[in-house]
């Protein structure tokens, strides 16, 4: 209990006032279905109360908040208690805590109770408190649904964005034990009983706390969560590739976690943290570092990349330490007692590092786009050598990754959408930046160019009014390149207010149409219907977006180029261009243009990829030049049905050969 509460102490101290109300009233919303309260639900069927909430200071404090009474709240009570218990995991309460850490909640159940309609609606109370939380007071909250057999027995089988399915288990519950803080509900019985227990010890010291008579209370006020005896080595391949994906939002906790799972496989009798905390407190060490489940992973990490002697990566994990005790503030003095700048203050000198070395890491805010996108890249890198590491220290005959086919698919696509790089793809900005993005005033800036092009670059710069010209984070030079990029990192929207446009009067298009043009844009790939199992598969062509330039002068109009921007089914977006000054009429420069669209809709099921033509300016002819393009792209449909129609009829009859295909005229 006493750790529990320094925890939360821990916690609250890095809390604003919003967010530390916010953590006093979650738990009160899962217990009761009140209407007008976040999570409520209309429907009578859906599970809600928390085991023994009543007694806890969260209600009593939640009551005080809201200023509330029991009374008042009784006709929303709950008639039985399915949430068994609520338990707050992750870097809440941590040294690695900072203002933009997410809640990330366990609720557990009994799935044979709530059954597979309650189970359902839970999570949709859950999703309603979510996005109140995102929307309210722009704090993530992840809750994860999890039956108490499953936990045991650490099936941990769904996998998300934010879950690791079988990625990881034994692994998932390591750290689990070593941060979980306890909200309300039922103890588990591990957190009780002695550190490094095996599987038979562990249930001996429950069966026989059970029989004695003065512990009656124990089914009541425990819960059997399971042990955790030994470290499934197979899991390691799994779970490194599971930081791989992750780093995409969180390259430091990710490297910091990747390199804990390698330390755990090739030095599998060192225990696991969780143990060594229970230890550390049972034999009362009182010193935050020495108890803090991140300040544990640091050393751990730190000792491992020594060991391999590994200079580059150690260089780079100290880095990614400093990040998650620096967080997003300037480096503080340790004066004022907080153990998370004494730590920082300590590793600075035990690493010997210069104030130009503290203060650059410092100034990461400040890094140019191209420096943290290098940082990024530099992370990624070092977690495919861990990946390396590993396979090369497994047995030959048992190289594979241990996850079920699904979510090895799911996983292995999900970081080839994200790191995988090939000709024409639209990069995606730095990590920072996409965390960061509200923070950020984006600037997408038309230039002329002496050739008559427009080149089209996208600048920013955080909690400033103006934005430098060096602040570059994309440079184009596309209108059609840029509105890819803005949309692939969720930088814009349709009243997306960050981004402002500028163009110079010689430009293609002005700043407002600039504006309308990736409005348009955006609206047409997020209109793309989208299947949430399509990651599971090889990509396939979702849409593609032609933006056609013409020159007018002395002699008409004249099409320059097409430039075609086409997003496949795991949201990867691809650029390329074509010229069209080789063309003497308009229906010659359609046609190639039709030509090249019909690359990505050949193949398409049914030939139903939407495409769309637009012009930067959002006029030009567009509308004209699609309405002739979808007639040729009608011939070329026709073609194909005809020539498979032949080859069907070729393959009954081999004496008679096919018709010729339709003559198209340009």
């Amino acid at each position: 209990a006493a750790y529990n509460v320094s925890r939360v102490r821990e916690l609250i101290r890095h809390l604003s006032p919003g967010k530390y109300r916010l953590f006093q009233q979650i738990p009160l919303w899962l217990h009761m279905n009140r209407p007008r309260t976040p999570g409520f639900v209309a429907d009578a069927r859906v599970p809600f109360g928390i085991y023994r909430f009543q007694e806890t200071g969260f209600w009593r404090q939640a009551l005080s908040n809201l200023r509330l009474s029991e009374k008042k709240l009784r006709p929303f009570f709950p008639s039985r208690l399915p949430i068994q218990g609520l338990y707050l995991m992750g870097s809440s309460g941590t040294l690695a805590q900072t203002d933009a850490s997410d809640f990330d909640y366990w609720v557990v159940v009994r799935q044979e109770e709530v059954g597979p309609a309650g189970w359902a609606l839970l999570g949709q109370k859950l999703d309603n408190i979510k996005a109140y939380c995102r929307e309210r007071y722009g704090q993530a909250v992840t809750f994860f649904i999890l039956d108490e057999g499953q936990v045991r027995a650490n099936a941990f089988d769904v996998m998300d964005e934010e879950s690791s399915g079988s990625a990881q288990k034994t692994l998932l519950k390591e750290e689990f034990y070593r941060t979980f803080i306890m909200v309300a509900g039922r103890i588990p019985f591990w957190a009780v009983l002695p550190p490094g227990l095996d599987d038979r010890m562990y249930r001996r010291r429950i069966d026989a706390a059970l029989k004695e008579r003065h512990l009656r209370f124990l089914p009541e006020d425990y819960i059997d969560l399971g042990n955790l005896a030994a470290l499934d080595r197979d899991e390691s391949l799994g779970a490194i590739l599971w930081q791989i994906c992750k780093s995409r939002h969180s390259p430091a906790k990710s490297f910091l976690k990747a390199a804990l799972v390698a330390h755990y496989f090739f030095s599998h009798d060192d225990g696991f943290l969780c143990d060594t905390i229970k230890a550390r407190f049972l034999g009362g060490a009182a010193s935050g570092s020495l108890l803090d489940p991140y300040a544990l992973v640091f050393e751990k990490a730190l000792s491992f990349f020594e060991d391999l002697e590994d200079g580059e990566g150690l260089a780079l994990l100290k880095t990614c330490i400093f990040f998650r005790l620096g967080g997003k503030r300037p480096l503080l003095p340790a004066a004022d007692g907080a153990p998370r700048e004494a730590l920082l203050n300590r590793y600075i000198r035990l690493w010997q590092w210069s104030d130009q070395q503290v203060g650059r890491v410092a100034r990461y805010r400040q890094w140019p786009e191209a420096e943290k996108l290098g940082f990024d890249r530099a992370v990624f890198d070092r977690l495919s050598f861990l990946y390396e590491l590993v396979l090369r220290g497994k047995e030959r005959a048992d190289a594979a990754v241990h996850m079920n086919d699904r979510d090895l698919a799911v996983l292995t696509n999900r970081i080839a959408g994200y790191f995988r790089q090939e000709p024409g793809k639209i990069p995606r900005c730095s990590s920072y930046a996409g965390c960061n993005a509200p923070a950020i005033r984006f600037v997408v800036a038309g230039k002329a160019g002496k050739d008559g092009l427009t080149v089209w670059s996208v600048f920013g710069n955080e909690h400033r009014r103006s934005v430098s010209r060096e602040a570059l984070f994309f440079p184009g030079p596309e209108l059609l390149k840029t509105a890819a990029w803005l949309i692939l990192n969720g930088l814009i929207s349709g009243r997306n207010a960050n981004v402002t446009f500028q163009a110079e009067r010689l430009c293609e298009a002005s700043g407002s149409q600039a504006r309308r043009f990736v409005q348009r844009a955006h609206a047409f790939f997020t209109g793309v219907p989208a299947e949430a199992s399509a990651i599971e598969r090889p990509p396939a062509w979702a849409g593609v977006m032609a933006c056609v330039h013409r020159q007018v002068g002395g002699k008409g109009v004249r099409w320059m180029r097409a430039d075609f921007l086409s997003m496949n089914t795991w949201g990867e977006f691809f650029f390329d261009t074509l010229t069209l000054t080789h063309a003497k009429t308009d229906a010659a420069s359609f046609y190639d243009i039709a030509e090249h669209i019909w690359i990505f809709l050949k193949d398409a099921p049914s030939f139903n990829l939407p495409f769309r033509l637009v012009c930067p300016d959002g006029g030009g002819g567009a509308v004209d030049a699609e309405r002739v393009v979808r007639r040729y792209m009608e011939k070329f449909i026709e073609n194909e049905l005809q020539l498979r129609s032949s080859n069907r009829a070729s393959e009954g009859d081999q004496q008679g050969g096919p018709d010729p295909p339709l003559s198209l005229d340009r």
